[in-house]
């Protein structure tokens, strides 16, 4: 057990239910494109991530996959509504050496909503595959539950 980690988890989790009872109580600054329960999966993030260094500072593995899938699903559900289902997107590309801008330009809306969405469908379907392959590694040995 590592107290250390504990106490930076519990931190997390609190800032996650800080920012998250502050969004609720005064929604009125968040971008209206974002409907409240996407806008809150970005502090549960923090509660996640939170719950997967107190679980891994504590050294539970079962609790830790459980939390880590949680956390990646919060992650990859609030970028996916950014690129498939926002009304407004705005990005900037830059070319860089070592950390340092050489040439910076700001694309159309087209364009940034069209390469976010090429990005995310390739992510999405990495995840797809991992997920297919698990679950299908897991049948095939004849352990269709977990087993932690």
């Amino acid at each position: 057990m590592n107290p250390a980690g504990i106490a930076v988890g519990v931190v997390a989790i609190l800032i996650g239910l800080a920012f998250g009872s502050l969004m609720l109580a005064s929604p009125e600054g968040l971008n209206p494109a974002y409907p409240i329960w996407i806008a809150l999966l970005a502090p549960l993030a923090f509660v996640f991530g939170g719950m997967l260094v107190c679980a891994h500072a504590s050294g539970r593995p079962g609790f830790v996959a459980i939390t880590f899938s949680a956390l990646a699903f919060c992650l990859l559900l609030i970028v996916n509504w950014g690129a498939f289902f926002s009304s407004h997107i705005q990005c900037r590309e830059t070319l860089s050496f070592l950390g340092l801008p050489i040439l910076e330009w700001y694309p159309s809306e087209v364009e940034c909503r069209s390469s976010l969405r090429v990005i995310m469908a390739c992510l999405d379907a990495v995840v797809l595959v991992l997920v297919a392959v698990l679950i299908w590694r897991r049948v095939a040995n004849g352990h269709p539950e977990s087993t932690n």
